[in-house]
């Protein structure tokens, strides 16, 4: 079982930081016409697409439509789509990297490779 809780609390502080220090470097765009916000949050997109690479799912549509809809639907009680999940991906690259980037820890220049 994927340990969800904790996953989503260090991503969703990841994100609410994230949103706050993004907020100074961003221009609003001119072109918008709406305002409206998205129904998921962008702590519970990455959540999933991290809980599928920590599944046994060889497709994410497969991960998204048997597992995410059927077993975790109280735990996202406003989950969206298969189209507009996918639609609403790319959104959430850069602050997956960033996030990741920071899991990673000092760097030291020494590293083992182990195979198991």
């Amino acid at each position: 079982m994927i340990p969800l809780t904790e996953i989503f609390c260090l991503i969703d502080d990841f994100c609410k930081h994230f949103d706050q220090v993004q907020r100074n470097y961003v221009l609003p765009n001119p072109n918008r016409k709406r305002n409206k916000p998205c129904t998921i949050s962008l702590s519970e997109l990455i959540t999933i697409i991290v809980m599928f690479h920590l599944s046994h799912y060889r497709t994410f549509k497969d991960f998204y439509l048997c597992c995410l809809c059927q077993h975790y639907r109280k735990e996202f009680p406003k989950r969206l789509s298969y189209s507009r999940f996918v639609e609403l991906m790319p959104m959430s690259f850069m602050p997956m990297v960033l996030f990741l980037r920071g899991l990673s820890g000092k760097q030291t220049g020494q590293y083992y490779i182990t195979s198991v």
